[in-house]
């Protein structure tokens, strides 16, 4: 699971925010479509805006964790999904 770290998935459940460099499959997991997760260059000047961002915007950033929780749902649900694919299949 290198490319899909379960950091990411368990952060999004908890409403955590992530801030990643966007390497494997992480772009795809944190969009940059609302949520508290961003992808960032590899710059640290980058990392301490978004930091510095998300500490002075209290409502702005439990809005944002509505969005991961919802998120990480969706995630659940595509997983459930194929497990029942996969218990049918074995059948």
């Amino acid at each position: 699971a290198e490319g899909m770290p379960l950091v990411v998935l368990e952060a999004l459940s908890q409403g955590v925010p992530v801030v990643s460099t966007d390497v494997g499959c992480v772009g795809e997991m944190i969009p940059e479509s609302g949520g508290s997760g961003k992808n960032v260059g590899k710059s640290d000047k980058h990392l301490s805006r978004l930091v510095l961002e998300r500490l002075t915007r209290p409502q702005s950033f439990r809005d944002m964790q509505k969005i991961d929780t919802e998120r990480f749902r969706q995630y659940a649900r595509f997983v459930n999904s194929y497990a029942v694919c996969y218990k049918s299949a074995k059948r």
